[in-house]
């Protein structure tokens, strides 16, 4: 081939790659977190997501596949304890990927990431446990229940919203412990 055809080829190439990116970044939806203790209103196949990320270092992402790819960003990831609130389609979804910066993170495989938010309730998916060995790449990434934590932070943060909304376990395994404080809660009135 000749110098001035591999040119051609080469901005074709070029251009192809920024459009499929642009394809791509345009199906993924950066989740922002509801702040406000409000019933922003839900279509019949809308549920809330509540989940937390307990991490001992900032992350920048964490990537979530489902009925809609999800990023959950830096402004949510702080070091420490992170409640994260927000509205999505209802459907199953999947952790992919934990990102600590642009060059590093983990990919998650197995069917332990899997979870479900449900229509028109408040899904807790669990506590999503990231801590960093802070002298090599070693990480512990888990997804653990801690359902009572997640009342809490709902009753004092969301008493509106969770007064409203049923909230359920949604994530790994089963747990009963939400329909079985709203019982004890209705049985005492």
């Amino acid at each position: 081939m000749d110098k001035k055809h591999n040119n051609i080829l080469y901005r074709e190439n070029f251009l192809f790659l920024i459009l499929f990116s642009l394809m791509l970044s345009a199906c993924v939806t950066r989740v922002d977190a509801i702040k406000r203790d409000k019933d922003i209103g839900l279509a019949k196949d809308e549920g809330y997501l509540l989940i937390a990320v307990d991490t001992n270092q900032q992350l920048e992402k964490i990537h979530i596949r489902g009925e809609k790819a999800l990023i959950l960003t830096a402004d949510d990831l702080k070091s420490g304890t992170n409640y994260i609130l927000t509205k999505v389609p209802a459907g199953h979804y999947k952790i992919r990927r934990v990102d600590f910066n642009s060059f590093y993170g983990y990919r998650l495989t197995g069917g332990i990431w899997g979870f479900d938010v449900e229509p028109n309730v408040i899904s807790y998916v669990g506590t999503l446990d990231v801590v960093k060995n802070r002298w090599s790449l070693d990480a512990r990434v888990e997804l653990s229940n801690r359902s009572s934590e997640a009342m809490e932070f709902l009753e004092g943060n969301f008493p509106e919203l969770s007064g409203i909304r049923s909230v359920k376990y949604c994530g790994p395994g089963e747990d009963d412990f939400f329909e079985i404080v709203k019982s004890v809660g209705d049985n005492t009135k």
